[in-house]
């Protein structure tokens, strides 16, 4: 009986032994996820954010390897060198900073001056005469039959710059300038004026 018994109590540890055996193997076949794995920034999917997530994630900026867990740190739907800053940060304690929202650009201002045969007729005040803040851009267009320049006083604007005489701005063409200083700027047509408001002539006000 004496026996019988030892022998049973080989074989029961034998039996434990050899499921040791396939365990340990089927854990080297089978290795265990870690339950953390897919957290944004743990590259290596360890469960952990230390510095070799930003080993796995310049590895596949320069495409170097594949991360098998999440490099994708700051969450934009792309891995780049901001994810690596974004777990150094994690690392250090450093909040990450947020992604600034840009600021949209303003639409420029603009006022029309409708160029007629021989009379500038500004859109708002039904004259020949313009006022409008700093920062406005003012729209000349020729709406009559002849050709004609839109011609600063004082040289500051010409619409020779975009139309070169002898033709000037013909039917149909447009001259754009953008005031950036306040002041009273006076212009003319050098086809049908001339400086000093003699003939077709205007004044852009610009106020600050």
């Amino acid at each position: 009986m004496k026996g019988e018994y030892g022998h049973r109590v080989v074989s029961i540890k034998g039996i434990i032994a050899l499921l040791s055996i396939i365990g340990i193997g089927l854990i080297f076949v089978f290795p265990l996820r870690n339950t953390l794995a897919q957290a944004p920034g743990d590259a290596n999917d360890d469960g952990m954010i230390n510095v070799q997530d930003v080993i796995v994630t310049i590895n596949q900026i320069l495409g170097i390897a594949s991360a098998p867990g999440d490099p994708d740190c700051n969450m934009d739907t792309m891995v780049n060198i901001q994810d690596v800053i974004c777990i150094i940060n994690i690392i250090l304690g450093i909040a990450p900073t947020p992604t600034p929202t840009p600021t949209p650009t303003p639409a420029p201002m603009i006022q029309d001056v409708s160029i007629i045969d021989n009379q500038f007729v500004d859109s708002v005040s039904g004259n020949n005469t313009t006022t409008i803040p700093v920062g406005t851009t003012v729209r000349w267009t020729n709406n009559g039959e002849d050709n004609h320049t839109s011609t600063s006083d004082e040289e500051i604007w010409n619409s020779d710059d975009d139309f070169p005489m002898p033709a000037g701005m013909q039917p149909g063409d447009q001259f754009i300038f953008t005031f950036t200083e306040a002041g009273t700027f006076p212009y003319f047509c050098e086809f049908h004026g001339a400086p000093g408001g003699i003939g077709m002539s205007g004044t852009v006000t610009v106020t600050p």
